[in-house]
Parts: structure tokens; sequence; C-alpha cells
């Protein structure tokens, strides 16, 4: 690593990278769709929402923004 280097975290509140189903890198913008896998207050497993926004804490944890309320990425699969 440069002497100089300082790693750097961008975060985008409007889009996500993922790997589609083909194996390929693809930018996904808000709002998009995902599939409530792990139901929680009123998430309904199955049920698809549109994500608003996107959002990471320190911890580096995703979050995704959905009728105005934060839940983690890890209740949802998205819907390519």
């Amino acid at each position: 690593m440069a002497k100089n280097f300082e790693p750097r975290i961008i975060i985008d509140p409007f889009s996500i990278l993922v790997v589609n189903p083909q194996g390929e890198l693809q930018r996904v913008y808000c709002p998009f769709l995902a599939r409530c896998m792990i139901p929680r207050d009123d998430l309904i497993e199955n049920q698809i929402y549109s994500v608003e926004m996107v959002k990471t804490e320190l911890s580096e944890e995703i979050f995704f923004i959905i009728r105005g309320r934060v839940y983690s990425h890890h209740r949802f699969v998205l819907v390519l």
C-alpha cells in the first residue's frame, strides 16, 4: 500500500453494487425492488417492497430505507 494512501469507503445512498445472476457486477439504482425474507413489525414475508434509499453505519452494515423506515438489508433479497 502506498505511503500516503488513505482508504475510503464510498457511500452512495441512491444505488448499490450487486453481482447479478450472470455473475456480472451491476449497479442498481433506487428505487429498486426487494423481497422480504425475514418478517419484522410491518414487513410481511415474501412481500415485495420498494427501496427508497440505501444507508450504512460506521459498522459498515447496509440498511434499506423503505416507506421512510430503516431495515437491515439481511431481511431482503433483491428482485433483479
